[in-house]
C-alpha cells in the first residue's frame, strides 16, 4: 500500500473509531455490553499500529521496527489506561480493575500485531 492510501486508511479508521465510539456513548453500549471496550481496544491498536508504520520510515520488518511499533502501541495504550484510571475515579468513582487494563492493554497489542501483519502483506 502506498503512503497516500496508507494516510487516507489511517484518516479513514480514526472516524471510524470515533463514529463507533459516539455510538457507544449515545445508546450505553458501554454499560449494556460489558466486552464491548474489547473490539475498541483492538481497533485502537490496530489504528495506532497504522499511524506509526505510516509515520515511521520503513526499512523493513525487522524485529527491531516490529517491536518499535508494538512499543509505540503499548505506549499509547498505557497512556489511555492512565486517562482512563484518572477519569473513572474523579468522575464515577470506580475503583481500578488490573485485569480489565491488562485485557485492555492485550487487545491495544493485538491490533497492533494485527495492522503489522496486514501491512507486511501489502509492502
Amino acid at each position: 500500500m502506498n503512503k497516500k492510501k496508507l494516510g487516507f486508511f489511517v484518516v479513514f479508521v480514526v472516524f471510524f473509531i470515533f463514529l463507533i465510539n459516539w455510538l457507544a456513548m449515545e445508546f450505553h453500549w458501554y454499560y449494556f455490553l460489558p466486552w464491548f471496550d474489547i473490539p475498541m481496544h483492538f481497533l485502537g491498536g490496530f489504528w495506532v499500529a497504522s499511524l506509526f508504520i505510516f509515520l515511521l520510515p520503513f526499512r523493513d520488518y525487522s524485529f527491531k521496527y516490529v517491536f518499535l511499533i508494538l512499543g509505540c502501541v503499548l505506549f499509547v495504550g498505557v497512556l489511555w489506561e492512565l486517562f482512563e484510571i484518572t477519569l473513572n475515579s474523579i468522575t464515577i468513582r470506580v475503583s481500578f480493575d488490573k485485569i480489565d487494563t491488562i485485557s485492555d492493554l492485550l487487545f491495544d497489542l493485538l491490533g497492533g500485531f494485527i495492522a503489522l501483519l496486514i501491512f507486511h502483506k501489502k509492502k
